[in-house]
């Protein structure tokens, strides 16, 4: 209770500090430990003539890079990712919870169809999401983010475990394929070899 007053996962610990709820948990992670911003994101911004102010992880790619320019993270493009970030927290997190833990409750048998329900709707507008006209199979227009990776867990959990939900049935085609595509990464791989899957099975993974 010390690390999650709420009593319930997900909590992190990094040194003194004790972080709660997964959507600040990423928005911490990011901001702290991605210096590059590859999954929160960056744009060039005009600042100076001195090319030495780029930083250091475009050393090795100067002429690529007008001097005038420095990498830095685009407030609109992070407000994009912390637009479906939140929808996540908020809307699909909350349902897919209810879902579940209301199995065995048969008091709560009669919720369980609406709490379904609006998974799927929900599912719909990640759906319509990536199905966008240009899109590039992700929920940024700028490549995978922390809004993938929040959503991903959520979406096919509640798929793999007891529900045998059928995706492409549901017409959800592009996040299911969307799904595969994250669950296929190398890094995601590793992540789950030391932690295991969130819940649920998924075939290639322990």
């Amino acid at each position: 209770m010390t690390r999650q007053p709420n009593g319930k996962v997900p909590a992190l610990q990094d040194g003194d500090l004790n972080i709660f709820e997964s959507g600040a948990i990423l928005l911490y992670l990011v901001n702290k430990y991605d210096k590059s911003h590859k999954l929160w994101r960056y744009h060039l911004s005009h600042l100076t003539n001195n090319v030495f102010l780029l930083p250091h992880y475009l050393e090795n790619r100067i002429l690529e890079v007008h001097a005038n320019y420095y990498v830095s993270a685009d407030p609109a493009v992070q407000a994009e990712i912390m637009c479906w970030l939140f929808l996540q927290v908020t809307s699909l997190g909350p349902n897919v919870w209810q879902y579940l833990n209301w199995e065995t409750r048969e008091e709560m048998q009669s919720a369980r169809p609406v709490f379904r329900s609006e998974i799927i709707r929900i599912l719909h507008l990640l759906e319509d999401r990536l199905s966008r006209p240009g899109s590039n199979g992700w929920i940024s227009d700028h490549g995978m983010s922390i809004a993938d990776i929040a959503w991903a867990p959520l979406v096919d959990g509640w798929k793999q475990k007891r529900c045998n939900v059928d995706l492409r049935k549901e017409g959800l085609k592009e996040v299911e394929k969307w799904s595969d595509r994250i669950y296929a990464r190398p890094a995601v791989k590793r992540a789950y070899d030391v932690c295991g899957l969130f819940f649920g099975e998924r075939p290639g993974y322990p």
